[in-house]
């Protein structure tokens, strides 16, 4: 009688010991800069629970026992592990990725940074080796041409261009045309022309609705998202961008008497006839 009740008890314990042992983790993951990461996945190694960040970064996984191991995973960031050793506050900091950051594209919204697979918005990317292809005065005609549905409205009287997203058809007087310019998850009342295209590591275009859950009624004409470059670590790096322009002075005094006159334009247009064409 007393070995078989003290077996119930054993198998009874044996029940409720691995209960009591799961408990859950909580913490905070970061980048080397300190700013939260958001969408980072947490995963129990050999183990079935998972979980992710939310906007500002904290994160609660479950664990099976104190010696679970967690892994850390985001895109552009170096996986990384580390066991819990009994602790229930897990703070990480992650290291970025140079050699997958060069072959995956970030987009930034201007509130976060997404994978191109993973966005689910229309947008254009433009980076800052398209930008700086040819010399440009300003980043509005840098962007001239380079993603689809951008469009420049041209002033026909004063020659000012100014970008255009949506259909005209859309626009009301009181609103305008001018799309929402962010510049370093900033939103700002600058005008593209205002912004050197040499400053500039990429421009992220976001042309349709989801746009508006971040901006609201400011998304309306679309947003244009400018980041702007950054110190990098590692060796120093100078880069020069030269434009040589030469011109010569066009001679209408064929004849030599000082005075330009109808005789002279016509020799300069029989001149041009006559020269072969390569």
């Amino acid at each position: 009688m007393i070995r078989l009740l003290l077996s119930t008890l054993l198998l009874l314990f044996m029940a409720v010991l691995p209960a009591s042992a799961q408990r859950n983790v909580t913490g905070m993951v970061t980048d080397a800069k300190g700013e939260p990461l958001i969408g980072v996945t947490i995963y129990v190694k050999n183990g079935k629970h998972s979980a992710v960040t939310d906007l500002n970064g904290k994160y609660s996984v479950k664990v099976d026992n104190d010696n679970a191991v967690l892994l850390f995973r985001y895109v552009g960031m170096e996986p990384f592990q580390t066991a819990v050793k009994g602790q229930s506050k897990l703070d990480v900091t992650m290291k970025e990725q140079t050699t997958q950051l060069a072959e995956t594209v970030v987009v930034s919204t201007g509130y976060q940074r997404l994978s191109r697979e993973r966005s689910t918005a229309a947008f254009g990317y433009v980076d800052s080796t398209k930008l700086t292809r040819m010399m440009h005065k300003d980043i509005l005609s840098a962007l001239e041409g380079q993603v689809a549905g951008l469009s420049m409205n041209i002033n026909p009287n004063t020659g000012e261009s100014s970008p255009v997203l949506r259909g005209v058809g859309t626009f009301s007087s009181d609103v305008g045309t001018n799309p929402l310019i962010v510049v370093d998850d900033m939103a700002t009342n600058l005008t593209l022309d205002e912004i050197n295209p040499y400053d500039v590591e990429s421009v992220t275009v976001l042309k349709d609705a989801a746009a508006a859950s971040i901006y609201g009624a400011l998304a309306a004409n679309g947003v244009i998202v400018v980041t702007t470059k950054q110190g990098k670590t590692g060796k120093t790096k100078v880069s020069v961008n030269a434009a040589v322009v030469s011109s010569t002075e066009a001679k209408y005094d064929i004849n030599g008497d000082g005075i330009v006159n109808a005789l002279d334009i016509q020799g300069v247009i029989n001149v041009a006839a006559a020269t072969p064409k390569s």
